[in-house]
Formats: C-alpha cells, structure tokens, sequence
C-alpha cells in the first residue's frame, strides 16, 4: 500500500507555467503562441495536469473557458509560484561582476515615495541593469506578498512593529488633512477640526480606520461623523467623491496636490496630524544584491532627508 506521500500529486513547474498561460490567454491557441508550443503539447498538458489533480480544473463555455472553484485555487497558487520562480531564474542569470536583477517594492502614496524615488534613481546611476517593479494594494495584500518572497520591501504608513520584520523609519512625516469643494462652507476654514465633520459623510481608508489615526484625533466626535465610503488603495476616489459633493475625504496633503482639481481644495487638520511611514522587509530573507544597493541608497537619504531632497528636486 502507497504511503500518503506518495499517493500526493507532485506538481512540476511547467505544468504550472502552461496552465498559468492558458487562464491568463483563455483559449489553447493564444497560449501556445505565448508558450512558443504547440497546441497539441499544451492540450496534452492540460489534460495530464487534470488526471493528476485528480478533479476538472475548468469547463468550456463557447470559445471561452471558465475555472472551477479548484481550478482557481490551483491558478492563484500557481501564479505566486511561477513568479517567484522566474524571479529567482533572473536573480541567478545576472553577470557576477556586474550588480544586476530586480528589486519589487509595495507601496502606497505616503511623501515618504519620493525619498524611496531619489534611492531607486542613484541605485540606477549606479547599476544601470537593475530594475524596479512597483505594487500598490492593501497592507494585507502588500504583506502577503511579502510573507510570500514576492516583494523584497514595503513602503508601510502607519507603521506598525511587527515581530520577523526589519524596518528603516523614513523620516518625512505626511499631513492629515481634508479634501472638499471650494464652494463647501467649510473650505472657508484655515483648518478642520473634528466637531466641524459631526453629522458629515466623511471617506477614508480602511487602513487609516485600523490603525485609529482618525479616532485618535477626532476624539468622541468620530462617532457622530457618518462613514460614507471606504477604499483599499489608490486615490481616485479621493477627489472623485469630494467633486460630486459625496463625501469630506481624509488623505495626505502630498496626494491631494498630485490628485487635486481645480474646483477641490485640502485643509489640513486642528489639532494637526502627521503620520511617518517605514520600509518594511523580512528578517528571516536574505536579500538579494540588487535590494541590498537599494536598501543602502535609502539609509544613506535617511540620514539626511533634506538635504537629499533639495539636492535631487528639480
């Protein structure tokens, strides 16, 4: 009798490329061509991978395919995989006497992105082969990814001690403030305090609601203000719902005048608020030589965020 081991299925990798190609391609044909196989192999492919599972990973729905609940199990995995392995192939097939790779960073769009964008500009000037590839999502997301091997750092706001992480505080505080109408009562204000947004729908993030920055300044009046809408990243709705008079949105200043229209103002908050962001990476992961260059350029630009900034800004 086979042990359990034995009877497990043993996936190889590229079974996991050739079905991570055929969902994101949806027909056989457009995956082959990606693949640079032929159909045939591709169809064998998929069939075998099928008998191995054990279970239909999709069904045909016309010229279209759509995944079962264990085929898109089977999807979300085998992309994490594949990316993970291609990144290593890359990592591996850089020239030893040149520093060469990628370096994948998660973010938001806290001030402290610039200081990170003057470290990923003098990491290029010197290594021209290293690459930077940019994430936003959720905190949640952006962690999973980096428990994972995906990303090698994280820009985190509202940084928050974590035990089996390392963090380099980014000394560039952002301003809390509010986004509205120019025409809105209240843009007449020098600033906001929490007793003007009582009976107000307000719109913030989710991550801001987590960690209490609104509570903590607003006091008991947060709870008079009414919540008309949460986001998880990004920041369009952050001047969209203010435009149409929806919603008071809380952000940073710095985002306001990236996002900002002409009929939106900010007013920051009484008492004021600030928040500082770190780079978060992993302690247990060693770290490959192209995030090394950069983690060097960020310590060296936070040593002295001031001067680096007036010397780098046009």
């Amino acid at each position: 009798m086979q042990s359990p081991e034995a009877m497990r299925p043993h996936l190889e990798i590229h079974a996991l490329r050739y079905f991570r190609a055929f969902v994101q391609e949806g027909t056989v044909l457009g995956a082959a061509k990606a693949l640079h196989i032929t159909q045939p192999t591709l169809s064998r492919q998929l069939i075998n991978l099928e008998k191995q599972m054990g279970c239909p990973l999709y069904v045909r729905e016309g010229r279209h395919v759509k995944l079962t609940e264990k085929g898109r199990v089977l999807y979300q995995y085998a992309e994490s995989v594949v990316d993970l392995v291609e990144k290593a192939e890359r990592e591996l097939a850089s020239e030893d006497r040149q520093v060469a790779g990628n370096v994948f960073l998660g973010h938001g769009e806290p001030l402290a992105m610039r200081l990170v964008t003057m470290a990923m500009k003098r990491t290029r000037e010197l290594f021209p082969f290293i690459q930077f590839h940019l994430f936003t999502g959720s905190t949640g997301d952006l962690f999973d990814k980096l428990d994972t091997g995906f990303l090698d750092f994280i820009v985190e706001s509202e940084v928050v001690g974590r035990p089996g992480y390392r963090q380099l505080m980014i000394p560039l505080a952002d301003r809390w403030g509010v986004v509205m109408r120019k025409d809105d009562p209240l843009a007449e204000r020098a600033s906001i305090r929490p007793a003007d947004l009582e009976c107000k729908d307000i719109l913030c993030s989710r991550q801001v609601l987590k960690a209490g920055v609104l509570r903590d300044w607003a006091g008991d009046s947060f709870d008079k203000m009414r919540q008309a809408a949460t986001f998880n990243a990004g920041s369009f709705m952050i001047s969209m719902m203010p435009l149409y008079g929806m919603a008071y949105a809380f952000t940073y200043e710095n985002v306001f005048e990236v996002n900002g229209s002409r009929d939106l103002c900010f007013r920051r908050l009484e008492p004021a608020t600030e928040s500082e962001c770190g780079l978060i990476w992993k302690k247990s992961r060693m770290l490959s030589a192209p995030a090394k260059v950069f983690l060097e350029q960020m310590e060296k630009l936070c040593e002295d965020p001031g001067a680096a900034l007036a010397l780098d800004l046009p």
